[in-house]
């Protein structure tokens, strides 16, 4: 039985400190059937000579004028045309895999059903030092492999545990809905594509690490978080709006609980500020952060607020005890 192809996309823009990675992590799969499509959105630094320093006619790479995170929909879109494998694999330019990432997850869409293949990640920063491993749960449940067809929303729509270089479609599927999906106000196409993917077919997980996702200071993530939150909850209450009654009613999913779920993630985002403006020294600061947490969250929440404004006052930070928790750090 012939493998099938397998087209990994990379977007990149000045990743000249990581794509080296990142491209020999492809080129190390023990599974060798794949095309390597490596979009540049108009890098100024080192990157395209980096990548052109690779001899491997399994590498495809296009260089495109800058135009940045508005038109990421749009680069991946490029990509998909290119694309002649029947599944898609995605690692973005500051990601890698270990070897036997392709290996273990291709052979899951043999199933006919399966349309979308994810897995655990382990969290790196920038110096490829460990800091965790996520999601913290198991996968193997019938709500996170989507059984039946549109089960995972009752998680999904809340929050989005499933990072992109875990992740394997099937391009068939991928073209069905459009491509990947990027609405206006958002500066990402994940988190759209995969809530439309739930009500495509079956997902494949494993409870295994098929992916390192950095985490950097320079990420969208990193520098915009409360604002994505509220742009990805006003997206997950449009995307609900479109879903059929009939589903809806089949998982009990409402747009009020959506709302509630956000204001609860909005008033524990002043804990995550406050986190990182203790690391920064910003003391004052910091305790206006955990004094909006200690006044407007729940238990746990509230609780976060007084550590948080006794770090403030005492001077000192709060990532040794996210390490206590096995929790992120931010640094």
């Amino acid at each position: 039985m012939i493998k099938p192809l397998v087209s990994i996309i990379t977007l990149t823009y000045n990743h000249e400190r990581f794509i080296r990675t990142c491209i020999e992590s492809v080129l190390h799969q023990s599974y060798g059937r794949f095309e390597h499509i490596i979009i540049d959105d108009g890098s100024t630094d080192t990157t395209e000579q980096i990548v052109r320093s690779f001899h491997d006619s399994r590498i495809r790479y296009v260089r495109l004028p800058h135009e940045g995170l508005a038109t990421m929909g749009k680069r991946y879109n490029e990509a998909l045309r290119m694309a002649r494998g029947e599944l898609i694999a995605i690692l973005e330019g500051d990601d890698f895999w270990p070897y036997d990432k392709l290996a273990k997850q291709a052979p899951l869409f043999e199933n006919s059903s399966v349309v979308f293949s994810w897995g655990k990640v382990r969290q790196v920063d920038h110096n490829d030092q460990e800091i965790d491993s996520v999601p913290l749960f198991s996968l193997d449940t019938s709500l996170w492999r989507n059984e039946p067809i549109g089960a995972v929303l009752q998680k999904l729509l809340f929050f989005n545990p499933i990072r992109s270089p875990s992740v394997m479609l099937r391009t068939s599927t991928l073209r069905n809905i459009g491509g990947f999906i990027q609405p206006p106000s958002l500066p990402l196409v994940d988190y759209p594509t995969w809530l439309h993917f739930a009500l495509q077919g079956t997902f494949a997980t494993t409870n295994e690490v098929v992916g390192f996702y950095r985490i950097h200071p320079v990420q969208v993530t990193s520098n915009q978080g409360g604002n994505i939150e509220e742009m990805v909850a006003l997206y997950a209450l449009s995307f609900l709006s479109t879903v059929s009654s009939v589903i809806r009613a089949q998982f009990e999913l409402s747009g009020e609980a959506v709302s509630k779920n956000y204001e609860r993630r909005k008033v524990s985002r002043f804990c995550t500020e406050g986190r990182r403006l203790l690391l920064r020294q910003e003391w004052r600061a910091a305790r206006a952060r955990y004094a909006h947490a200690l006044r407007y969250g729940d238990f746990l929440t509230r609780l976060k607020g007084a550590l948080g404004i006794t770090a403030s006052l005492l001077h000192f930070d709060m990532e040794f005890l996210a390490k206590i928790l096995h929790r992120p750090r931010l640094r």
